[in-house]
Protein backbone atom coordinates (compact mmCIF):
# COMPACT_ATOMS: atom_id res chain seq x y z
CA UNK A 1 0.00 0.00 0.00
CA UNK A 2 1.67 2.91 -0.92
CA UNK A 3 0.96 6.35 1.41
CA UNK A 4 0.15 9.60 -0.56
CA UNK A 5 0.96 12.57 0.80
CA UNK A 6 -1.43 15.84 1.36
CA UNK A 7 -0.88 18.01 -0.64
CA UNK A 8 -1.95 21.85 0.57
CA UNK A 9 -0.91 24.93 -1.26
CA UNK A 10 2.24 26.97 -0.52
CA UNK A 11 0.87 29.73 1.82
CA UNK A 12 3.18 32.25 3.59
CA UNK A 13 3.23 32.60 7.36
CA UNK A 14 -0.09 34.78 8.48
CA UNK A 15 -1.49 34.81 5.03
CA UNK A 16 -5.17 33.49 4.20
CA UNK A 17 -5.99 32.28 0.85
CA UNK A 18 -9.48 33.09 -1.04
CA UNK A 19 -10.84 33.58 -4.55
CA UNK A 20 -11.82 37.09 -6.30
CA UNK A 21 -14.46 36.88 -9.07
CA UNK A 22 -13.54 38.47 -12.29
CA UNK A 23 -14.40 38.68 -16.22
CA UNK A 24 -11.54 36.72 -16.93
CA UNK A 25 -12.57 33.97 -14.12
CA UNK A 26 -12.12 33.33 -9.94
CA UNK A 27 -8.77 34.56 -9.38
CA UNK A 28 -6.45 32.88 -6.11
CA UNK A 29 -5.61 35.49 -3.65
CA UNK A 30 -3.71 35.69 -0.71
CA UNK A 31 -4.16 38.51 2.75
CA UNK A 32 -2.48 39.58 5.21
CA UNK A 33 -2.97 42.21 7.86
CA UNK A 34 -5.34 44.09 9.01
CA UNK A 35 -6.93 47.50 7.41
CA UNK A 36 -5.09 50.67 8.87
CA UNK A 37 -6.91 53.80 7.50
CA UNK A 38 -3.21 55.47 8.26
CA UNK A 39 -1.36 53.66 5.45
CA UNK A 40 -1.63 52.23 2.27
CA UNK A 41 -2.23 48.34 1.20
CA UNK A 42 0.29 46.86 -0.31
CA UNK A 43 -0.15 44.96 -3.48
CA UNK A 44 2.07 42.26 -4.81
CA UNK A 45 2.46 41.15 -8.01
CA UNK A 46 4.50 38.21 -9.32
CA UNK A 47 6.67 37.33 -11.96
CA UNK A 48 5.96 35.04 -14.77
CA UNK A 49 7.13 31.55 -15.95
CA UNK A 50 6.16 29.32 -13.57
CA UNK A 51 5.78 31.99 -10.29
CA UNK A 52 3.15 32.72 -8.53
CA UNK A 53 2.43 34.96 -5.14
CA UNK A 54 3.37 32.31 -3.09
CA UNK A 55 6.41 31.73 -4.48
CA UNK A 56 7.64 35.41 -4.85
CA UNK A 57 6.85 36.85 -1.89
CA UNK A 58 6.56 34.01 0.72
CA UNK A 59 9.30 35.71 3.03
CA UNK A 60 8.28 39.21 2.47
CA UNK A 61 4.14 38.72 3.21
CA UNK A 62 4.48 38.37 6.94
CA UNK A 63 6.53 41.29 7.66
CA UNK A 64 4.78 43.72 4.83
CA UNK A 65 1.26 42.91 6.97
CA UNK A 66 2.49 43.91 10.41
CA UNK A 67 1.77 47.25 9.93
CA UNK A 68 -1.00 47.18 7.15
CA UNK A 69 -2.93 45.33 4.70
CA UNK A 70 -0.97 43.02 2.23
CA UNK A 71 -2.60 41.27 -0.85
CA UNK A 72 -1.36 39.60 -3.67
CA UNK A 73 -3.33 38.35 -6.89
CA UNK A 74 -2.48 35.20 -8.87
CA UNK A 75 -3.02 36.22 -12.52
CA UNK A 76 -4.85 34.18 -14.59
CA UNK A 77 -2.74 31.58 -15.68
CA UNK A 78 -0.25 31.50 -12.73
CA UNK A 79 -0.14 29.74 -9.37
CA UNK A 80 -4.02 29.63 -7.79
CA UNK A 81 -5.26 31.10 -10.86
CA UNK A 82 -3.56 28.50 -13.12
CA UNK A 83 -7.25 27.25 -14.38
CA UNK A 84 -8.04 30.48 -15.68
CA UNK A 85 -7.17 31.27 -19.24
CA UNK A 86 -4.40 34.11 -19.52
CA UNK A 87 -5.57 36.85 -20.28
CA UNK A 88 -2.98 38.21 -22.58
CA UNK A 89 0.49 40.67 -22.24
CA UNK A 90 0.96 42.79 -19.25
CA UNK A 91 -1.97 45.99 -20.26
CA UNK A 92 -4.87 43.29 -19.99
CA UNK A 93 -3.49 41.84 -17.01
CA UNK A 94 -3.18 45.07 -15.52
CA UNK A 95 -6.83 45.52 -16.21
CA UNK A 96 -7.59 42.41 -14.36
CA UNK A 97 -5.77 43.27 -11.47
CA UNK A 98 -7.54 46.59 -11.40
CA UNK A 99 -11.38 44.60 -11.51
CA UNK A 100 -10.02 42.36 -8.72
CA UNK A 101 -8.79 45.35 -6.64
CA UNK A 102 -12.01 46.79 -7.05
CA UNK A 103 -14.31 43.77 -5.87
CA UNK A 104 -12.06 43.34 -3.13
CA UNK A 105 -12.68 47.16 -1.98
CA UNK A 106 -8.54 48.06 -1.84
CA UNK A 107 -8.78 51.79 -2.62
CA UNK A 108 -5.09 53.27 -3.98
CA UNK A 109 -2.26 50.66 -3.42
CA UNK A 110 1.56 50.74 -3.03
CA UNK A 111 1.93 48.23 -5.69
CA UNK A 112 4.82 46.10 -5.83
CA UNK A 113 5.78 43.96 -9.03
CA UNK A 114 9.07 41.60 -9.51
CA UNK A 115 9.34 41.03 -13.11
CA UNK A 116 6.93 40.53 -15.31
CA UNK A 117 4.44 42.06 -12.28
CA UNK A 118 6.59 45.31 -12.45
CA UNK A 119 5.35 45.71 -15.51
CA UNK A 120 2.09 44.77 -15.00
CA UNK A 121 2.07 46.77 -11.90
CA UNK A 122 3.61 50.14 -14.43
CA UNK A 123 0.47 49.35 -16.44
CA UNK A 124 -1.87 49.51 -14.13
CA UNK A 125 -0.15 52.55 -12.74
CA UNK A 126 -0.57 54.02 -16.39
CA UNK A 127 -3.93 53.17 -17.09
CA UNK A 128 -5.58 52.97 -13.69
CA UNK A 129 -3.53 55.34 -11.69
CA UNK A 130 -6.40 55.75 -9.02
CA UNK A 131 -5.83 52.60 -8.10
CA UNK A 132 -1.61 53.61 -6.98
CA UNK A 133 -0.24 55.58 -4.57
CA UNK A 134 2.88 54.27 -5.38
CA UNK A 135 5.25 51.73 -6.98
CA UNK A 136 7.81 49.09 -6.17
CA UNK A 137 9.24 48.19 -9.64
CA UNK A 138 11.75 44.67 -8.96
CA UNK A 139 13.81 44.03 -12.01
CA UNK A 140 10.35 45.04 -14.00
CA UNK A 141 10.41 42.87 -17.67
CA UNK A 142 9.23 45.04 -20.86
CA UNK A 143 11.10 47.60 -20.80
CA UNK A 144 13.48 47.31 -23.10
CA UNK A 145 11.83 47.44 -26.29
CA UNK A 146 10.24 50.72 -24.73
CA UNK A 147 13.77 52.28 -24.29
CA UNK A 148 14.62 51.61 -28.19
CA UNK A 149 17.69 49.51 -27.46
CA UNK A 150 19.87 47.18 -25.79
CA UNK A 151 22.53 49.85 -25.71
CA UNK A 152 19.65 52.56 -24.28
CA UNK A 153 18.59 49.58 -21.47
CA UNK A 154 21.90 49.46 -20.49
CA UNK A 155 22.58 53.19 -20.21
CA UNK A 156 19.15 53.49 -18.06
CA UNK A 157 20.50 50.27 -16.04
CA UNK A 158 24.00 52.22 -15.23
CA UNK A 159 22.14 55.17 -14.59
CA UNK A 160 19.86 53.70 -11.48
CA UNK A 161 22.80 52.57 -10.15
CA UNK A 162 23.95 56.11 -9.47
CA UNK A 163 22.02 56.87 -6.58
CA UNK A 164 23.87 53.22 -4.72
CA UNK A 165 27.64 54.00 -5.98
CA UNK A 166 27.42 57.88 -5.02
CA UNK A 167 25.88 56.92 -1.14
CA UNK A 168 27.63 53.92 -0.81
CA UNK A 169 31.45 52.94 0.03
CA UNK A 170 33.41 49.72 0.00
CA UNK A 171 35.35 48.54 3.33
CA UNK A 172 37.47 46.34 4.27
CA UNK A 173 39.16 47.60 6.79
CA UNK A 174 37.31 46.32 10.07
CA UNK A 175 36.48 42.42 9.12
CA UNK A 176 38.74 41.97 5.83
CA UNK A 177 36.11 40.96 3.15
CA UNK A 178 34.81 44.26 1.77
CA UNK A 179 31.58 45.20 2.93
CA UNK A 180 28.90 48.53 1.77
CA UNK A 181 28.44 50.99 3.87
CA UNK A 182 25.66 53.39 2.89
CA UNK A 183 25.30 57.29 4.00
CA UNK A 184 21.78 56.92 3.51
CA UNK A 185 20.11 56.95 7.13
Amino acid sequence: MKHRATQRPLTPPGAERCRVPTAAGSLGVLRAGVPDPGSHPVVLVHGGGTDGSSISWYRLVGPLASDREVWAVDLPGFGASMDVVPVGGPGPMADVLAEAMTTLGIGPAAVCGVSMGGDVALNLALTHPERVAGLVLIAPGGLAPALGSAGRHRAAWLAAQLPDRSCCRRDASRTGSPELHCAIS
